[in-house]
């Protein structure tokens, strides 16, 4: 295995399932040195997926325990992914992932990350059906990632490409009307948050053939001077090493010779 950290996981404190221990198992049976505990934080705008705010307590305590239970067998962080609008307390953490699953459209908060039917209905509602309106949106808002709060890696930055493999793909994610727009966001967002994830998830469950960011987007990183790092989004300890090799080797053909990793003094570069 070349690559031996996954920073992006889910548990049964958001909507993973297993324990933080068994995480931490599984981990070390796949031969990881690092595992880094991501769960959905708390938004006061929504509970769903989300830890809450009493349980973000316990997860944090959780977390420090393990810590000292398997320190000098493997590497554990206390992380959190972040929606960009939410405003959770991050304070204990080693790092955030930053993200965008919801909309603040007039006085509602629209969750997008919707299946085929549920996305049609929102881009009928509140976008007279125009995907180019709800793309300039969704990139124009994510550019202002760094005004939502310290975050240290940006995650799946194209998320709104998810139907783009499906029978119903709403655009053509090589249209030049949508890299315009997702490059500009990538030259914005790089100038205070430098890392990316390369999430690799979609091979560990099978769910389409090009991670988030697709390919042109991540040599457009390389580009603008950002880095990157390859996580899963396993939300299953079973799934925690899927893909990730996978994700160096699509790296490399984007023209980066490293990728980040987290060692015992942050964030630092690893060659590959």
């Amino acid at each position: 295995m070349l690559y031996k950290q996954n920073l992006h996981t889910h548990n049964h404190y958001c909507d993973g399932s297993g324990t933080l221990e068994e995480f931490v198992l599984q981990a070390m049976e796949f031969g990881l040195d690092t595992l880094g505990f991501s769960c959905h934080s708390y938004q006061y705008f929504s509970p769903v997926h989300t830890i809450s705010e009493e349980d973000t307590v316990k997860y944090k305590a959780e977390i420090a325990e393990l810590k000292k239970k398997y320190e000098g067998k493997i590497r554990l962080l206390a992380g959190l992914e972040v929606d960009m609008l939410s405003r959770p307390d991050v304070s204990g953490l080693d790092y955030t992932i930053g993200s965008s699953h919801w909309m603040k459209l007039g006085d509602d908060f629209v969750e997008f990350d919707k299946k085929i039917e549920i996305f049609q209905e929102i881009l009928d509602k509140y976008f007279d059906g125009d995907i180019w309106k709800f793309l300039e949106k969704y990139y124009g808002e994510l550019s202002k990632l760094s005004s939502h709060g310290k975050f240290d890696i940006v995650g799946h930055f194209d998320l709104v490409t998810r139907h783009c493999e499906s029978e119903h793909p709403f655009f053509d994610r090589n249209d030049k009307r949508h890299l315009d727009l997702a490059f500009e966001a990538v030259h914005t967002i790089v100038k205070d948050i430098r890392i990316f994830e390369v999430n690799v998830g979609c091979f560990a469950y099978g769910t389409r053939n090009t991670p988030y960011p697709m390919p042109a987007i991540i040599k457009e990183i390389k580009n603008a001077g950002g880095a990157v790092i390859i996580t899963n989004d396993a939300h299953d300890p079973t799934k925690l090493i899927g893909g990730l090799d996978r994700g160096v080797e699509i790296i490399k053909t984007c023209g980066f010779d490293e990728v980040m990793i987290m060692t015992d003094h942050g964030f630092d570069g690893m060659k590959i």
